[in-house]
């Protein structure tokens, strides 16, 4: 029993000391800056219809497109810089659409302008390697919306009011 319990003890101190040598790695702090690739975006409205036929549009413009969000931050304050949205056709490689804006970060919101949507305030999440957003829209951001994704902004009726969820990954 005592041979037993030596060799317990010298297996758990060389554990301890192969776990306490081990090289800690630093932990890189989560930024907005680079690519982003939109996996899912997601609206929901008070126009049930709207939501279906937005929804079905948005997984075509997925199937056909991918869709990059790229945050460009400013050296000396991170919080702001530059936004280019892109649609990338998956066949061809080539740019579908641009849009370029800018950007300000406070603790929970990001607050983007461009040239189709000013002062678009968007809730988020951001982790490592995922980005979540939620946004409110009104008919003004939802026909921009709609247009841009192949969609007939007549369809949007005055009064809808919603939230559009997207999610990203690096």
């Amino acid at each position: 029993m005592n041979k037993k319990n030596c060799f317990l003890s010298v297996l758990f101190a060389l554990a301890f000391f192969i776990y306490s040598c081990d090289e800690k790695k630093e932990l890189i702090p989560t930024t907005i800056d680079g690519e982003w690739i939109v996996i899912e975006r997601t609206l929901e409205t008070n126009d049930p219809s709207l939501d279906m036929n937005v929804n079905d549009l948005f997984r075509e413009d997925s199937r056909n497109y991918t869709i990059k969000r790229i945050f460009s931050e400013n050296q000396n304050n991170p919080a702001i810089g530059a936004i280019e949205t892109l649609a990338i056709d998956k066949k061809t490689d080539v740019s579908f659409r641009k849009r370029i804006g800018t950007y300000a970060i406070t603790s929970d919101s990001i607050f983007i302008e461009d040239e189709l949507l000013k002062d678009f305030r968007q809730k988020y999440l951001l982790g490592p390697t995922l980005l979540e957003t939620q946004v409110k829209v009104t008919k003004k951001e939802l026909d921009v919306l709609v247009f841009e994704i192949g969609g007939d902004p007549n369809t949007v009726r005055e009064g809808t009011v919603g939230k559009l969820k997207m999610r990203e990954v690096r």
